[in-house]
């Protein structure tokens, strides 16, 4: 406990005090306009990823180019655009040409951008969840490249529940039986947790009622 009347400040707080006020002035504007730009960087970063992502496969599905994108929503997500495109293409090799690591590696290589990455989970995920349109030989392709290419990547960046959902989905077209088991055991489970915090809930307000607390 400080003794009345002794300066709390610290030594920081004493040499910014001690300073100029002009210099004091600049210290503390230099500041808010960083923290402005900041955020003005990573609002128009965040906002670019989510118009490439909305227009990902125009120059593959629409007949759009890239200079058509970049005249109407500007370079950067043109840019965007046009790698995703590239880094898609690689799904077009054959089985025999098909080798999940150097999948990866080449995936990775060509999308220099981690946005280009982000949007091409996203765009999988997507698809993914959409699968049961596809033919059973179709679902299996895909399902077993995202299982081998896909998820790992999400679980290099730290992506956990895009990962998990994705060999969720995974498991689902590649081992159907073995996935409908888990549900239902995950399903069991859930409702024993259930009757036992209902159970444990129940006793803690007893005890509280009897101690009239």
């Amino acid at each position: 406990v400080s003794m009345e009347g002794e300066d709390e400040t610290s030594g920081d707080e004493r040499a910014f005090c001690n300073k100029p006020v002009w210099q004091r002035f600049l210290i503390v504007s230099a500041g808010a306009v960083i923290n402005i730009l900041l955020g003005t960087v990573l609002l128009a970063i965040i906002i670019s990823t989510i118009v490439a992502g909305l227009l990902h496969d125009t120059i593959e599905d629409c007949n759009v180019t890239k200079q058509d994108i970049q005249n109407m929503f500007g370079e950067e997500v043109a840019t965007l655009v046009e790698a995703v495109t590239k880094v898609s293409r690689l799904a077009e090799k054959s089985e025999e040409e098909f080798l999940a690591e150097n999948h990866r590696k080449i995936f990775i290589a060509m999308a220099k951008d981690i946005r280009v990455i982000i949007i091409k989970l996203a765009d999988r995920l997507h698809n993914m969840r959409t699968l049961q349109a596809q033919k059973p030989e179709k679902q299996k392709k895909i399902a077993r490249e995202t299982l081998e290419v896909y998820a790992p990547i999400a679980h290099r960046l730290g992506i956990n529940t895009v990962k998990s959902e994705l060999e969720d989905l995974c498991l689902k077209y590649l081992e159907p039986e073995k996935f409908l088991e888990i549900k239902s055991l995950l399903s069991q489970k859930q409702e024993e947790r259930t009757r036992i915090m209902k159970s444990m809930s129940d006793n803690i307000e007893k005890l509280l009622i009897d101690h009239s607390i």
